[in-house]
């Protein structure tokens, strides 16, 4: 494992076979999320993954209470942030490029979706 310094949203990504992104993406506002995805799709080999996690709010907004009221203190908090549901995050890295995209959840209040290159 490898840790690398720099501006992740003003630098290009490191080469790697795998990038995680954890509770990153819900930092920022729909543009700065599909930006990020394709610099991690770019920096990818063929084969590589992405594994986003954080506090996913369900498909049909009604169970994940806490990935709720994550995304009302992102809305708070944040110049633009909110948490996401599993379809968007899938629907968003498809759009990058990103294949074979699955959902896993991480026990507690976490969700990965992981796709690869």
């Amino acid at each position: 494992m490898r840790f690398y310094s720099g501006d992740f949203l003003n630098d290009d990504l490191p080469t790697a076979d795998v990038l995680i992104m954890g509770r990153i993406l819900h930092n920022w506002e729909l543009t700065t999320k599909k930006r990020l995805l394709k610099k991690a799709y770019r920096a990818l080999p063929l084969g590589g993954a992405l594994i986003v996690y954080d506090a996913l709010i369900d498909d049909a907004r009604r169970v994940r209470a806490h990935s709720l009221l994550a995304s009302l203190n992102m809305l708070i908090e944040t110049a633009g942030g909110f948490e996401y549901t599993d379809a968007e995050c899938r629907s968003w890295m498809q759009e990058a490029g990103f294949q074979k995209i699955r959902i896993e959840s991480l026990g507690g209040k976490q969700t990965a979706v992981i796709g690869m290159k």
